[in-house]
């Protein structure tokens, strides 16, 4: 993948991963559950998801280079 195209397949794997959790919170609240709580954990396994997945697409990069250039890149 060209660093662009990196940049791009992260950006939407994260917002999957957002919207899935954004869903298992608003589940949650429906239920009733404390909303301080929610939020906590919502933020919590957003976190540790997300940094989870920058490394694994970093080591999934076609070398070094391009992972290096794909995070110097400005992000739009």
């Amino acid at each position: 993948l060209r660093a662009k195209e990196l940049i791009c397949d992260y950006r939407n794997s994260m917002q999957i991963l957002a919207d899935q959790e954004l869903q298992r919170a608003s589940l949650h609240l429906a239920k009733g559950a404390d909303p301080i709580l929610v939020l906590t954990e919502l933020s919590q396994r957003l976190i540790k998801k997300f940094s989870h997945k920058l490394p694994i697409s970093l080591r999934n990069a076609r070398g070094l280079k391009l992972a290096i250039n794909a995070l110097r890149m400005p992000l739009s």
